[in-house]
């Protein structure tokens, strides 16, 4: 009784790789642009719940709580405007007034970002200059520095995401966030 052998030849395994080589080939690439896009998403997502965070923990606690620009250490606030990239940090402030820089104090920390994804651009602002804090007041409104009815924004992008996905995440007077396509909300 003969046996026969079940194999593949070279010829078809050869045939078999090529295919799985040209199909792997143009799925790459967009199997990266959806990651660099979710990541995108995701830091969208982390800005906006923080956001929130502060809110409810200024009403919760009948005091007002500040969200801004961590430092390089991650260990303190840099105030200044520009990039939010290195995180940010959520602290009940001890500042005497709403229109007063904020007053950090690792004892009233409440939360500290995740370090976003490398290549983030998360660009701060209050009307068009730059600023590197927010603060809620005790009633979950946004405390304003001065007396301009700018609202707060930050410009949220990813190197090499589709720059479509870019976005705005806005703290409107009331102290609600919202995310726009584009540099302003409707």
């Amino acid at each position: 009784m003969r046996r026969h052998q079940q194999a593949f030849t070279l010829i078809e395994l050869m045939i078999t790789i090529g295919i799985l080589a040209i199909v792997l080939a143009a799925a790459v690439p967009a199997l990266s642009q959806s990651v660099r896009n979710v990541r995108l998403s995701s830091l969208i997502s982390d800005l906006t719940t923080s956001v929130t965070y502060a809110r409810s923990e200024a009403v919760k606690r009948s005091r007002r709580v500040v969200i801004c620009r961590a430092n390089a250490a991650r260990d303190n606030c840099d105030y200044g405007g520009g990039n939010w990239s290195a995180g940010w940090l959520i602290f009940v402030d001890s500042a005497a007034s709403d229109t007063a820089t904020p007053v950090y104090g690792a004892a009233n920390l409440l939360r500290i970002s995740d370090v976003p994804p490398s290549g983030s651009t998360i660009n701060g602002r209050s009307g068009v200059a730059g600023r590197g804090w927010v603060r809620y007041s005790s009633i979950g409104t946004l405390a304003r520095a001065s007396a301009s009815t700018d609202v707060f924004s930050w410009d949220v992008s990813l190197a090499n995401a589709a720059p479509e996905r870019a976005r705005t995440v806005q703290i409107g007077l009331a102290g609600r966030p919202s995310i726009c396509k584009g540099a302003v909300c409707e």
